[in-house]
């Protein structure tokens, strides 16, 4: 821990915020990496679906055409009906 005394129009002169509040300098205090809390994590998981949302619904609508197209085009290559 460090503790300086200035005089008040030397403060004023050099503002400093509280923590990492703006002014951040004398001495700047880099932003914290901290980890998510645990009720956080099926945030973290919807917003893995949410940026890949297309992908997702493009997925399940061919799960849902494929077997209603794939008798179809079988039936059209061999020509004949199941």
């Amino acid at each position: 821990m460090e503790f300086w005394l200035v005089t008040q129009v030397e403060a004023e002169q050099n503002p400093v915020g509280e923590g990492q509040r703006e002014p951040n300098r004398d001495p700047y205090l880099p932003n914290p990496k901290r980890n998510l809390p645990p009720w956080a994590i099926g945030s973290k998981g919807l917003l893995w679906l949410q940026q890949r949302k297309m992908l997702i619904i493009c997925l399940c609508v061919s799960l849902v055409l494929l077997p209603v197209l794939v008798p179809f085009v079988i039936t059209q290559m061999s020509g004949s009906v199941f």
